[in-house]
């Protein structure tokens, strides 16, 4: 049984643990110490029943710890990634709900997370650091890099490639043989049948460019941590 702690005391951190618990119930996989935030002020205090230890510094001097990065924000999770895999000895698990669907010849990178009744059909990537949220489908020949966020009861067809950091709102559809740029957002309830350019805020049925996005206008809530690292430029 493994040591586990989430990174994150928010609403994606609170769905990671329903995750875990889920997996222990089917099968006791990990021992869940508790919960790490950079907000000191938390440090103490106990969420769902769980305690919050820390900051990222609870971990020093650990080793063997697994640690999931329970952030919801693309860019927020990358800089923690790489912070706690650049200063501490931690390994990064992949969690898979009991009741998610993984197909054949599907790859799945270190450190992701596919929640209830979601869908990774056949022959696919997806990368590290990823969310595959409730109910969501991805497709033969998908290639999903790495700290990607598919929402809630999204679809992508086949052939389709999703580049660093993109956030997919809930309920959207991408057709077939797309490219989405890195770090762009398409909003909850889009439809994407044309490729979408990096950087940038999508909407609608079907999707139109209605923002650029460049440094921190980025994502102004990605301020959780004092040290930036290799952030996206």
């Amino acid at each position: 049984m493994k040591d586990l702690v989430i990174f994150g005391a928010g609403g994606w951190a609170r769905e990671v643990y329903g995750i875990v618990s889920a997996i222990n119930a089917d099968k006791s996989s990990y021992r869940f110490l508790g919960f790490l935030d950079s907000k000191l002020e938390l440090k103490n205090t106990t969420m769902l029943g769980q305690p919050v230890l820390g900051d990222e510094t609870w971990l020093e001097g650990r080793k063997d710890i697994s640690v999931i990065v329970g952030i919801g924000n693309t860019l927020a999770r990358k800089r923690i990634a790489e912070l706690l895999e650049t200063n501490y000895q931690v390994t990064f698990p992949t969690l898979i709900h009991p009741q998610a669907y993984i197909g054949p010849e599907v790859s799945i990178g270190e450190g992701s997370v596919l929640h209830v009744k979601s869908v990774a059909t056949v022959n696919l990537k997806l990368g590290r650091h990823a969310i595959l949220n409730v109910s969501s489908v991805i497709s033969h020949e998908n290639n999903i890099a790495d700290y990607v966020s598919i929402h809630p009861n999204s679809s992508i067809s086949g052939a389709v490639t999703i580049e660093e950091g993109v956030e997919l709102g809930t309920c959207c559809s991408v057709i077939h043989d797309i490219t989405i740029g890195r770090w762009s957002v398409v909003g909850a309830g889009s439809t994407v049948i044309r490729n979408i350019e990096p950087f940038t805020v999508n909407v609608g049925v079907p999707t139109r460019a209605v923002k650029v996005l460049s440094g921190h206008d980025l994502y102004p809530r990605a301020e959780v941590l004092p040290r930036q690292v290799n952030e996206p430029s």
